[in-house]
């Protein structure tokens, strides 16, 4: 009985083994395939900023480049393959010279779409075309600072004011326009209820 008994002991304990053997494999299996797919998803971003770089889309790449920083805080060196760092190198000198170039470029452009709007502050035009004047050239803003990436926060806030200088007659002229129809809608729910009691007198009669 006693041999039975530690045999019986002996064999639970291989058990017990093998079956924390197989869950520590399983643990190294998921977190190998858990390793494998986040370099994956790391080599197809730096392809996505390459490719954004080739096409001169420097604000997208430098959004992927942000992502792409976030993916590598999270996995191992050690698991990338040996060429990435030297591309991912060489992928962040192309995009500060790509930043610098549409930096320069956009300059002259940010200065001008800034005395244009200066321009339209005290115009005397229609409140109407003012209003389609200042978000036409927002849109080229919007537009220019997509293209050249990092913005200039002094330009922008001063451009940002003038269009709100520029916008205030319109602001003003669209408020009393909006006070105007809803005077009006006042007057007519007035009548339609006078002529509802009317209607009710005429036809108690």
């Amino acid at each position: 009985a006693a041999a039975e008994q530690a045999a019986a002991e002996r064999t639970a304990e291989a058990d017990a083994e093998a079956a924390r053997r197989d869950a520590e494999r399983a643990v190294r299996e998921q977190q190998a395939r858990a390793e494998e797919e986040s370099v994956r998803t790391i080599i197809g971003l730096l392809r996505q900023v390459q490719a954004a770089l080739e096409r001169g889309a420097s604000a997208r790449a430098a959004r992927l480049r942000e992502t792409l920083a976030g993916k590598l805080a999270e996995a191992s060196a050690s698991a990338l393959p040996g060429w990435f760092p030297r591309q991912l190198e060489q992928v962040d000198e192309q995009l500060a010279k790509l930043k610098d170039w549409h930096a320069f470029t956009a300059g002259p452009k940010r200065a001008e779409l800034i005395e244009r709007m200066r321009a339209l502050v005290g115009a005397e035009i229609s409140p109407e075309q003012l209003a389609q004047h200042v978000r036409k050239l927002q849109q080229e803003w919007r537009t220019l600072h997509r293209g050249a990436g990092e913005d200039d926060s002094a330009e922008a806030e001063r451009f940002r004011e003038l269009g709100h200088r520029a916008y205030e007659p319109c602001k003003l002229h669209f408020a009393a326009q909006a006070a105007q129809r809803a005077e009006n809608r006042e007057k007519r729910e007035a009548i339609l209820a006078q002529l509802a009691t009317c209607a009710a007198e005429q036809a108690g009669e």
